[in-house]
């Protein structure tokens, strides 16, 4: 059975990259019937940011990449009384990580450190002054080992320098590493904790997993690690490292580039299903031209021969184009899921810009979406658009004057506007009905339909740019559109 992992460190808010990552993991374990496990690589503390446990998961879950129990007791007990359902924690197998060191050093795999860090730090000094890598010197290689409780001592791997690390990652092929310029990593730090490769490792083998799917950045890493798989004699899982993620100037992705926290781009408006399509089609390639995915078909699809070696170029524009893809579908398929949506959305954002007044929240509707349904990219944008619908903004009367026209022919299109629209049957107040009576009154006062419908639409919607007059003022119904049109009179009238 196919077993994957995602492993992150709690050391902030998840990004683009690192959520990818369990994306590609989740995706290839699905499409295979397989496992997918969640731990939280939580043993350096001195990096540890409180909350940031519950922000990954609050991501997957939001992204819906669910995961699975491992049935494995030495994994279960820590999970008996957490919080954290089917969430692995390194900082509770601190003993495992310990015994397991101890093994490799009688193995003769890996050896007790006692330098100090002033000697450390004089041999980098040292190294960079020749212009060196910084390594270990190997200093304590050849001294006794059978003490394991040294004071501010560690353990060591002790790497074969005279060999080759050769593998093959399923995306990149066939990778060697030379041994001399691996360094004699450390494995349990002097406090007690494990370093990320040994824990990393242990853990893999324990879980059982069976493909280890990472970012290209823990390559180096790799040799590192299947040397430690082949001391303990244990099976070495297949390797495939993501290709990184770059902005559009091709540097490194970073917050100059938009958003980079996973749930920044729920705050801002993206529907969780865009998202994942535009991350999956970050590095993975379908094998056509097709762009927009459900879930159901990702999984189907998808498969780790088509992640490319390149980088990713990280592109807001495309994904707000999906985003406006989903919007616009989900208007027209369950125009009620995205009301809810767009409730839950204003709910999030109350404090800081509420979607609505909270009287008027069950005013949004389907006809309401239609407005502006083809122009929305977010959910953020559904306010600026809509606004007017809800209430009609204090807006300046020089707008109501179209391009180089005058005050008073805008005057004299509102007052044939009102007298139109107070002869139309509440019953006919429909947009196709509007403009046919629109269309009459246009080609009767011999006006241009800029003319016209220019001052309309600013009276009723207090915008220049707005959703257009018809639709607008079959949403408004009569008795407020005429309001409007009054309240534009009044505005043209004091020019």
């Amino acid at each position: 059975m196919v077993i994957t992992r995602f492993a992150p460190s709690p050391t902030g808010d998840p990004h683009i990259g690192n959520i990818r990552t369990a994306l590609f993991a989740w995706l290839f374990a699905r499409s295979n019937a397989g496992k997918f496990y969640v731990r939280i690589e939580d043993t350096d503390k001195t990096r540890e940011v409180p909350g940031s446990v519950e922000t990954i998961l609050e991501s997957l879950e939001w992204l819906g990449i669910d995961y699975d129990s491992i049935q494995n007791s030495q994994f279960s007990i820590q999970n008996e009384n957490s919080k954290f359902k089917n969430v692995y924690f390194q900082s509770h197998r601190l003993a495992v990580y310990k015994q397991y060191a101890e093994d490799l050093v009688k193995r003769g795999g890996a050896y007790v450190c006692a330098c100090s860090p002033k000697r450390l730090q004089k041999l980098r000094e040292q190294q960079q002054k020749e212009g060196k890598a910084s390594m270990y010197d190997g200093h304590c290689r050849q001294i006794e080992s059978s003490k394991f409780l040294i004071q501010n001592s560690v353990i060591r791997l002790k790497v074969s320098r005279d060999e080759s690390t050769v593998f093959n990652d399923l995306i990149r092929g066939t990778v060697t590493f030379e041994n001399n310029l691996i360094d004699d990593q450390v494995l349990i730090k002097s406090d007690g904790y494990p370093t990320y490769h040994l824990a990393n490792v242990v853990d893999d083998h324990e879980m059982g997993i069976t493909h280890v799917v990472r970012g290209e950045d823990w390559l180096p890493s790799t040799p590192k690690h299947i040397l430690l798989y082949r001391f303990f004699g244990w099976d070495i899982p297949l390797f495939a490292h993501l290709p990184m993620i770059l902005g559009k100037d091709k540097a490194k992705l970073s917050k100059r580039h938009g958003a980079v926290s996973v749930l920044e781009y729920k705050s801002q408006g993206y529907l969780k299903e865009a998202l994942r399509n535009y991350l999956a089609l970050l590095g993975w390639n379908p094998g056509d031209d097709r762009e927009i995915f459900s879930n159901e078909e990702l999984v189907k699809q998808f498969s780790l021969e088509r992640v490319q070696k390149s980088p990713a170029i990280f592109d807001n524009e495309k994904l707000e184009w999906i985003n406006g893809i989903y919007i616009r579908d989900m208007a027209k398929r369950n125009p009620d899921e995205l009301i809810r949506r767009l409730s839950e959305y204003s709910a999030m954002n109350q404090n800081k810009s509420p979607l609505f007044p909270k009287n008027q929240q069950q005013k949004i509707t389907p006809q309401v979406l239609n407005l502006v349904a083809d122009r929305l990219k977010k959910l953020s944008e559904f306010l600026p658009l809509t606004q007017c619908i809800y209430q009609l903004s204090n807006y300046d009367s020089s707008l109501l004057i179209f391009k180089n026209s005058s005050s008073k022919k805008a005057q004299e299109a509102l007052t044939h506007s009102l007298e139109l629209l107070r002869t139309i049957p509440t019953l006919q107040f429909t947009e196709d009905r509007l403009q046919h009576y629109f269309n009459h009154l246009i080609a009767q006062q011999g006006c241009t339909v800029g003319e016209v419908l220019h001052p309309l639409r600013v009276a009723v919607t207090g915008l220049r740019n707005s959703p257009g007059p018809f639709e607008t003022m079959a949403v408004l119904k009569k008795k407020e559109t005429v309001s409007r049109v009054k309240v534009a009179l009044e505005k043209i009238g004091n020019l």
